[in-house]
């Protein structure tokens, strides 16, 4: 958002982590978690959870460096994202 405080952003980033980490030592995603994060991000999470779903979003490990790459796959092009660093190409 183009009018988002660094506090609103920074409570976002934390927010997404902790469900990542409850998500990942669950191995799964519960509906309350869902509601979290539509409550949170709105039509952003909506767009997201449609492109996981349908496939969009690929995930490349590179050899011999263990670099991961998370591609997502857009209407008019593909994204970058890097979220160790908070970065996608679609800002």
């Amino acid at each position: 958002m183009a009018n988002e405080s660094s506090d609103e952003k920074t409570s976002e980033i934390e927010l997404l982590r902790s469900i990542c980490e409850e998500a990942k030592k669950q191995k799964r995603i519960t509906g309350s978690q869902i509601i979290r994060l539509h409550n949170t991000f709105g039509e952003r999470f909506n767009k997201a959870w449609k492109a996981v779903l349908d496939g969009r979003v690929k995930r490349y490990r590179f050899k011999p460096s263990g670099r991961i790459v998370w591609i997502v796959v857009g209407k008019k092009r593909d994204y970058l994202v890097m979220p160790k660093v908070d970065f996608c190409s679609c800002d």
